[in-house]
Protein backbone atom coordinates (compact mmCIF):
# COMPACT_ATOMS: atom_id res chain seq x y z
CA UNK A 1 0.00 0.00 0.00
CA UNK A 2 3.00 2.36 0.64
CA UNK A 3 5.06 1.53 -2.15
CA UNK A 4 1.32 2.30 -4.58
CA UNK A 5 0.81 5.35 -2.61
CA UNK A 6 4.40 6.42 -3.36
CA UNK A 7 3.81 5.67 -7.01
CA UNK A 8 0.59 7.87 -7.21
CA UNK A 9 2.73 11.06 -5.13
CA UNK A 10 5.48 10.78 -8.02
CA UNK A 11 2.58 10.71 -10.77
CA UNK A 12 0.63 13.37 -9.22
CA UNK A 13 4.34 15.39 -8.81
CA UNK A 14 4.84 14.83 -12.11
CA UNK A 15 1.45 15.73 -13.71
CA UNK A 16 1.11 18.84 -11.51
CA UNK A 17 4.71 20.29 -12.73
CA UNK A 18 3.46 19.46 -16.52
CA UNK A 19 0.41 21.65 -16.19
CA UNK A 20 1.90 24.66 -14.78
CA UNK A 21 4.63 24.35 -16.61
CA UNK A 22 2.58 23.31 -19.79
CA UNK A 23 0.76 26.86 -18.77
CA UNK A 24 3.47 28.76 -19.07
CA UNK A 25 5.17 27.98 -22.09
CA UNK A 26 1.83 26.83 -24.06
CA UNK A 27 2.53 23.10 -23.96
CA UNK A 28 -0.12 20.01 -23.19
CA UNK A 29 -0.28 19.16 -19.99
CA UNK A 30 0.38 15.33 -18.73
CA UNK A 31 -2.33 13.24 -18.16
CA UNK A 32 -4.53 9.86 -19.25
CA UNK A 33 -6.47 11.33 -22.40
CA UNK A 34 -10.28 11.27 -22.39
CA UNK A 35 -12.75 9.91 -24.70
CA UNK A 36 -12.86 13.25 -26.74
CA UNK A 37 -8.81 13.73 -28.00
CA UNK A 38 -8.27 15.56 -24.61
CA UNK A 39 -5.78 15.13 -21.83
CA UNK A 40 -7.32 14.21 -18.11
CA UNK A 41 -5.17 16.72 -15.86
CA UNK A 42 -5.56 16.11 -12.34
CA UNK A 43 -7.16 18.34 -10.39
CA UNK A 44 -6.90 20.94 -13.63
CA UNK A 45 -8.85 21.41 -17.02
CA UNK A 46 -8.66 19.19 -20.01
CA UNK A 47 -6.14 20.15 -22.42
CA UNK A 48 -6.77 19.11 -26.03
CA UNK A 49 -3.33 17.65 -27.91
CA UNK A 50 -2.26 19.52 -31.15
CA UNK A 51 -2.07 17.56 -34.35
CA UNK A 52 1.22 18.28 -34.16
CA UNK A 53 1.62 16.04 -30.89
CA UNK A 54 -1.44 13.57 -32.19
CA UNK A 55 1.53 12.50 -35.42
CA UNK A 56 4.38 12.14 -32.78
CA UNK A 57 5.39 8.68 -32.52
CA UNK A 58 7.93 7.65 -29.61
CA UNK A 59 10.67 5.86 -29.88
CA UNK A 60 10.27 2.65 -28.15
CA UNK A 61 13.74 3.21 -26.19
CA UNK A 62 15.46 6.37 -25.71
CA UNK A 63 19.75 6.57 -24.42
CA UNK A 64 20.25 9.08 -21.90
CA UNK A 65 24.12 9.39 -21.91
CA UNK A 66 26.37 12.22 -20.27
CA UNK A 67 27.32 13.19 -16.49
CA UNK A 68 26.29 13.39 -12.98
CA UNK A 69 23.25 16.01 -14.01
CA UNK A 70 21.79 12.63 -16.50
CA UNK A 71 22.88 10.18 -13.82
CA UNK A 72 21.19 12.20 -11.34
CA UNK A 73 23.38 13.26 -8.59
CA UNK A 74 20.76 15.80 -7.14
CA UNK A 75 19.14 13.02 -6.00
CA UNK A 76 21.16 10.74 -5.63
CA UNK A 77 19.08 8.34 -2.99
CA UNK A 78 16.24 8.53 -5.46
CA UNK A 79 17.46 8.45 -8.68
CA UNK A 80 15.68 5.05 -10.09
CA UNK A 81 12.18 7.65 -9.42
CA UNK A 82 13.61 11.34 -9.47
CA UNK A 83 16.47 11.29 -12.28
CA UNK A 84 15.42 13.07 -15.22
CA UNK A 85 15.44 9.86 -17.28
CA UNK A 86 13.37 8.32 -14.82
CA UNK A 87 11.20 11.02 -15.01
CA UNK A 88 11.66 11.31 -18.45
CA UNK A 89 9.81 7.99 -18.49
CA UNK A 90 7.19 8.64 -16.42
CA UNK A 91 5.85 11.65 -18.21
CA UNK A 92 5.49 9.59 -21.07
CA UNK A 93 3.72 6.60 -20.25
CA UNK A 94 1.65 9.13 -18.60
CA UNK A 95 1.11 10.23 -21.80
CA UNK A 96 0.29 6.94 -22.92
CA UNK A 97 3.42 5.93 -24.25
CA UNK A 98 5.90 2.89 -23.40
CA UNK A 99 9.04 4.29 -23.86
CA UNK A 100 11.96 3.15 -22.10
CA UNK A 101 14.47 5.60 -20.73
CA UNK A 102 17.91 4.23 -20.00
CA UNK A 103 20.35 6.06 -18.29
CA UNK A 104 23.79 5.72 -18.96
CA UNK A 105 25.12 9.15 -16.92
CA UNK A 106 28.27 8.57 -15.35
CA UNK A 107 29.56 11.03 -12.49
CA UNK A 108 32.29 13.34 -13.43
CA UNK A 109 32.18 12.54 -16.79
CA UNK A 110 34.27 14.47 -19.55
CA UNK A 111 33.70 14.83 -23.34
CA UNK A 112 37.04 15.77 -23.58
CA UNK A 113 39.46 13.07 -24.14
CA UNK A 114 42.03 14.66 -21.61
CA UNK A 115 39.47 15.24 -19.01
CA UNK A 116 39.75 13.56 -15.90
CA UNK A 117 37.07 11.33 -16.60
CA UNK A 118 36.54 11.17 -20.17
CA UNK A 119 32.72 9.63 -20.93
CA UNK A 120 34.78 7.61 -23.86
CA UNK A 121 36.77 5.75 -21.38
CA UNK A 122 34.06 4.78 -18.57
CA UNK A 123 31.67 1.67 -18.75
CA UNK A 124 28.16 3.09 -19.22
CA UNK A 125 29.09 4.78 -22.82
CA UNK A 126 29.96 1.32 -24.06
CA UNK A 127 27.06 -0.01 -22.71
CA UNK A 128 25.25 3.13 -24.50
CA UNK A 129 26.41 1.83 -27.81
CA UNK A 130 26.10 -1.72 -27.06
CA UNK A 131 22.38 -1.11 -25.40
CA UNK A 132 21.32 1.94 -27.51
CA UNK A 133 17.69 2.35 -28.55
CA UNK A 134 15.73 4.31 -31.45
CA UNK A 135 17.08 7.95 -29.97
CA UNK A 136 19.91 9.78 -27.84
CA UNK A 137 19.89 12.50 -25.52
CA UNK A 138 23.63 13.25 -24.97
CA UNK A 139 24.77 16.31 -22.53
CA UNK A 140 28.17 16.23 -21.56
CA UNK A 141 30.10 19.90 -21.45
CA UNK A 142 30.40 20.96 -17.66
CA UNK A 143 32.76 18.98 -16.63
CA UNK A 144 34.69 20.23 -19.43
CA UNK A 145 33.89 24.05 -19.00
CA UNK A 146 35.37 24.24 -15.48
CA UNK A 147 38.17 22.11 -16.25
CA UNK A 148 41.56 23.63 -16.56
CA UNK A 149 42.15 21.74 -19.93
CA UNK A 150 39.28 23.18 -21.50
CA UNK A 151 39.66 23.93 -25.18
CA UNK A 152 36.08 25.24 -27.24
CA UNK A 153 37.80 23.67 -30.89
CA UNK A 154 38.56 19.80 -28.96
CA UNK A 155 35.49 20.28 -27.28
CA UNK A 156 33.22 20.29 -30.51
CA UNK A 157 35.60 18.05 -32.45
CA UNK A 158 35.05 15.30 -29.58
CA UNK A 159 31.26 15.97 -29.57
CA UNK A 160 30.67 15.62 -33.09
CA UNK A 161 32.60 12.25 -32.64
CA UNK A 162 30.19 10.87 -30.27
CA UNK A 163 27.47 12.18 -32.58
CA UNK A 164 29.16 9.99 -35.25
CA UNK A 165 29.77 7.54 -32.88
CA UNK A 166 25.90 7.04 -32.08
CA UNK A 167 24.63 7.90 -35.96
CA UNK A 168 26.95 4.88 -36.87
CA UNK A 169 25.23 2.22 -35.02
CA UNK A 170 23.27 -0.31 -36.74
CA UNK A 171 20.32 1.18 -34.95
CA UNK A 172 20.71 4.57 -36.39
CA UNK A 173 19.72 6.04 -33.64
CA UNK A 174 17.93 10.15 -33.83
CA UNK A 175 20.67 12.07 -31.79
CA UNK A 176 19.86 15.19 -29.27
CA UNK A 177 22.01 17.60 -27.83
CA UNK A 178 21.26 19.14 -24.68
CA UNK A 179 22.91 22.15 -23.32
CA UNK A 180 23.73 22.41 -19.47
CA UNK A 181 22.15 24.77 -17.53
CA UNK A 182 23.98 27.10 -15.81
CA UNK A 183 25.42 26.80 -12.23
CA UNK A 184 24.13 28.89 -9.17
CA UNK A 185 27.28 28.42 -7.60
CA UNK A 186 30.67 26.70 -7.97
CA UNK A 187 33.09 24.69 -6.14
CA UNK A 188 36.07 24.19 -8.85
CA UNK A 189 37.79 27.03 -7.74
CA UNK A 190 39.70 29.12 -10.33
CA UNK A 191 39.35 26.61 -13.45
CA UNK A 192 35.72 28.03 -13.21
CA UNK A 193 34.83 31.32 -15.48
CA UNK A 194 31.38 32.27 -16.47
CA UNK A 195 33.11 32.90 -20.17
CA UNK A 196 34.05 29.14 -20.51
CA UNK A 197 30.91 28.10 -19.42
CA UNK A 198 29.25 30.43 -22.05
CA UNK A 199 31.41 29.30 -24.43
CA UNK A 200 30.50 25.33 -23.99
CA UNK A 201 27.03 26.02 -24.16
CA UNK A 202 27.16 28.01 -27.44
CA UNK A 203 29.35 25.42 -28.56
CA UNK A 204 26.92 22.65 -27.71
CA UNK A 205 24.22 25.11 -29.93
CA UNK A 206 26.63 25.56 -32.72
CA UNK A 207 26.95 22.04 -33.53
CA UNK A 208 23.81 21.13 -33.01
CA UNK A 209 22.50 23.42 -36.03
CA UNK A 210 25.48 22.80 -37.84
CA UNK A 211 24.80 18.88 -37.74
CA UNK A 212 20.77 19.68 -38.38
CA UNK A 213 20.43 17.91 -34.44
CA UNK A 214 17.41 19.01 -31.99
CA UNK A 215 18.98 20.84 -29.35
CA UNK A 216 16.94 21.01 -26.03
CA UNK A 217 18.44 24.61 -24.19
CA UNK A 218 18.24 24.07 -20.56
CA UNK A 219 20.11 27.51 -20.38
CA UNK A 220 17.20 29.50 -20.52
CA UNK A 221 14.53 26.98 -18.88
CA UNK A 222 16.75 27.20 -15.13
CA UNK A 223 17.91 30.90 -15.79
CA UNK A 224 16.73 32.50 -12.67
CA UNK A 225 15.35 29.59 -11.14
CA UNK A 226 18.81 28.08 -10.33
CA UNK A 227 19.11 28.57 -6.71
CA UNK A 228 14.97 26.37 -6.47
CA UNK A 229 16.09 23.63 -9.18
CA UNK A 230 19.88 22.89 -8.25
CA UNK A 231 20.77 20.65 -5.55
CA UNK A 232 23.97 21.65 -4.64
CA UNK A 233 24.54 24.62 -6.94
CA UNK A 234 25.62 22.21 -9.87
CA UNK A 235 22.99 18.96 -9.99
CA UNK A 236 19.37 19.14 -10.61
CA UNK A 237 17.01 17.80 -7.42
CA UNK A 238 13.70 16.68 -8.23
CA UNK A 239 12.28 19.32 -9.75
CA UNK A 240 14.90 20.86 -11.39
CA UNK A 241 15.11 17.39 -12.81
CA UNK A 242 11.29 17.14 -13.69
CA UNK A 243 11.41 20.71 -15.75
CA UNK A 244 14.28 18.79 -17.89
CA UNK A 245 12.06 15.77 -18.55
CA UNK A 246 9.28 18.63 -19.11
CA UNK A 247 11.44 20.38 -21.69
CA UNK A 248 12.37 17.15 -23.49
CA UNK A 249 9.24 15.92 -23.87
CA UNK A 250 7.88 19.05 -25.35
CA UNK A 251 10.68 19.51 -27.67
CA UNK A 252 10.61 16.56 -29.16
CA UNK A 253 6.75 15.83 -29.11
CA UNK A 254 6.17 19.15 -30.56
CA UNK A 255 3.41 19.53 -27.60
CA UNK A 256 1.27 22.81 -27.53
CA UNK A 257 -2.26 23.81 -26.47
CA UNK A 258 -5.41 24.88 -28.56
Amino acid sequence: MEEERGEMDRRTFLCGSVGAWAAALGLAACGSRDADGGSAVPGGEDVIVSDAEARWEAPARITCAGDSITWGDGVADTRDTDSYPAQLQALLAAEGYGTVCDNFGYNGACCLSRGKNPYINVQPYRDSLSQCGDMVILMLGTNDAVSVVWDRDAYLRELGDFVDDYQALDAAPQVVLMVPPDLSRTTFGAAYSDAKFDEMQQAVRDLAADRGLVCVDLEPVFAGHEGEWLADGVHPNREGNARIAQTVYAALSGADTV
